[in-house]
């Protein structure tokens, strides 16, 4: 968030862009090291989960403010000030490192690790996101790990892993590409014992 606002201020304050490029490059070197910092343990396994609700975890602008701090923003901004004070647009540093464009973050092996045990769904989670594409937020997961000897047979949660997803979204085009064909061969042959018909 910090580096956020500080390439907001290079953009406005021409005089000192260089100044705060730099504040913000330092930003996201020091939120590698806490990355890597909470990773260090004895298990890589709770490494990895305290690296994952660090990096997924969902917070707010103002999560930790004092009560005149909130007061003062309700104040000013009004209805959306009111709303981002009781923290219902929620975060996470992920998406916060990809609007900034933080390109040495994400490419930092402890971010590396963390994006592709969700890819993999090592990693299990509810978004906090309020801006989700297919929201499903009908029951909520807090982060962990996937334990397999503790899941059911059919898991319906792991439809949510993104590699899963990529699977059956490929499948899915393939089989509709196929039925795609058919019907146009199909008219080009007008063969009426032709099954495509019967399709």
């Amino acid at each position: 968030m910090c580096r956020l606002e500080f390439l907001r201020q290079r953009d406005s304050f021409l005089a000192s862009s260089s100044l705060n490029e730099s504040r913000a490059t330092l930003c996201e070197v020091l939120a590698i090291r806490l990355l890597r910092h909470q990773g260090t343990g004895k298990d890589p396994n709770t490494g990895l989960l305290a690296m994952s609700r660090a990096l997924v975890g969902g917070l707010h602008a103002f999560q930790g403010a004092s009560d005149d701090v909130l007061r003062r923003v309700r104040l000013a901004e009004g209805h959306a000030g009111r709303v981002m004070a009781q923290g219902a647009g929620k975060n996470n540093a992920l998406e916060l490192a990809i609007l900034t464009k933080s390109r040495i973050f994400l490419k930092s092996r402890p971010a590396q690790r963390v994006i592709t045990a969700i890819w993999e769904g090592k990693v299990v989670y509810s978004s906090s996101s309020f801006l989700d594409i297919l929201p499903d937020k009908w029951k909520t997961q807090e982060i962990g790990l996937y334990n397999i000897a503790k899941a059911p047979i059919l898991d319906h949660y792991r439809l949510r892993v993104p590699k899963y997803r990529a699977m059956i979204d490929f499948f899915n085009f393939c089989v509709l590409f196929v039925s795609f064909l058919s019907v146009i061969l199909d008219r080009k042959n007008a063969h009426e014992r032709s099954p495509v018909s019967a399709m």
